[in-house]
């Protein structure tokens, strides 16, 4: 409960910007690393919290009996289980990646949204058995050279907030706890409820 509090203490703020934005999983091929870093940064200026293995220096291919290596196949489950979308960064090598496949399939198994970003040009939609039935049907944004990564950057966000709103229900707790400890009335009309 310590965003709670975090949260009431700012004071006359609309219950909207408190609201939390989605979590965000980033499933990229290695070969755009720069790119989906630039991605992540902008996205999280903008209020979004991103899941992305960028940080970590070891690859998801290296061998790890450590653990704290982040990027166990449980690790990558339980972030795209709490990922409001997943935005997957298409490139010919990601289409061919045995984990990027792994990672849409389990997006499609859970029936997350999945956003596909193009970062290296390639015909659309790709080829490849389960990785073309999930993307076929969806709308890739090109940002396959610097200019279109520059001016679609803002199209990812906006189609991203199409899901801002699906919010998971300990995040709809947080909310009307928030909302209920701004208003006064409310927390007197939730006391005399619980007595």
């Amino acid at each position: 409960m310590n965003g709670v509090s975090f949260l009431t203490d700012k004071g006359t703020e609309d219950l909207e910007d408190v609201s939390p934005r989605p979590n965000l999983f980033l499933s990229y091929h290695w070969d755009v690393q720069n790119k989906v870093q630039v991605l992540v940064q902008y996205l999280e200026s903008h209020g979004y919290r991103c899941w992305t293995d960028v940080s970590n220096a070891n690859k998801r291919h290296a061998t790890s009996h450590s653990p704290n290596h982040e990027n166990t196949p449980n690790q990558i489950q339980r972030n795209i289980k709490a990922a409001a979308a997943v935005v997957c960064c298409v490139t010919p090598k990601y289409i061919c990646s045995e984990n990027c496949t792994k990672d849409l399939s389990l997006a499609a198994s859970m029936n997350k949204p999945v956003v596909p970003v193009m970062l290296q040009w390639l015909a659309w939609p790709p080829e490849g058995g389960r990785v073309r039935r999930i993307l076929a049907p969806l709308h890739c944004i090109d940002m396959s050279n610097e200019s279109l990564f520059r001016r679609n950057l803002s199209t990812v966000e906006n189609h991203l907030k199409k899901f801002a709103g699906k919010q998971s229900p300990r995040d709809a707790h947080v909310v009307e706890q928030v909302r209920v400890a701004k208003n006064p009335r409310l927390v007197q009309q939730k006391s005399q409820q619980k007595a």
